[in-house]
């Protein structure tokens, strides 16, 4: 089995898991804030559980570096992109219902973020290693959550301007544009 294909199968198999195990865990538990913790707590008991197997939890990093080349993966990658948003929708539009929640609240937008959060939270994992504390990376996924649920309290949906794209320029690309202009003047 090839490299990519092992890949694919291990992240399909363990995303399947997952979400029918977080599916188990949320049946029984009924406050909304709780369901909320439960999942986050769950996001980061699969985050052990992987680092415990395999000394990393990241598989999906590897597929992550191969989604440009292998077009399986990057399918897969979508799959469970839509599969965790989806999740995030379910439990948010739970707390709109429920009245947690502002009705105003882009539910969608909000999932993506927390989906984006998460797998964040995976690459900082990475980055930190052995001084990786999961009290810490818990405490600050929760708190962009709470950040979200404090917005009930608002009347009417906070708006922040969107930044129209502009071109500048880093010294390597200022760099990289004098060489070559330089050996286009050599030739």
């Amino acid at each position: 089995m090839a490299r990519s294909e092992l890949i694919l199968a291990g992240c399909d198999l363990i995303t399947d898991q997952e979400l029918g195990e977080l599916r188990e865990r949320l049946s029984s538990i009924t406050g909304y804030r709780d369901r909320i913790g439960a999942a986050v707590g769950f996001f980061f008991d699969n985050l052990e559980v992987e680092r415990a197997a395999r000394g990393t939890p990241y598989l999906i990093i590897q597929a992550w570096a191969e989604a440009d080349t292998d077009p399986a993966i990057r399918e897969m990658l979508l799959r469970r992109r839509r599969e965790t948003v989806t999740a995030c929708v379910l439990l948010l539009q739970e707390g709109v219902v429920r009245g947690e929640l502002p009705a105003w609240l882009d539910v969608e937008s909000v999932a993506h973020g927390i989906a984006a959060l998460l797998d964040g939270m995976l690459l900082a994992a990475s980055e930190d290693g052995a001084a990786y504390r999961r009290e810490d990376a818990q405490r600050r996924t929760l708190a962009i959550i709470e950040a979200v649920l404090a917005s009930a309290a608002a009347a009417e949906r906070p708006t922040l301007p969107i930044a129209t794209p502009r071109a500048y320029e880093t010294a390597r690309s200022v760099a990289l544009r004098d060489v070559g202009s330089r050996s286009r003047a050599v030739s």
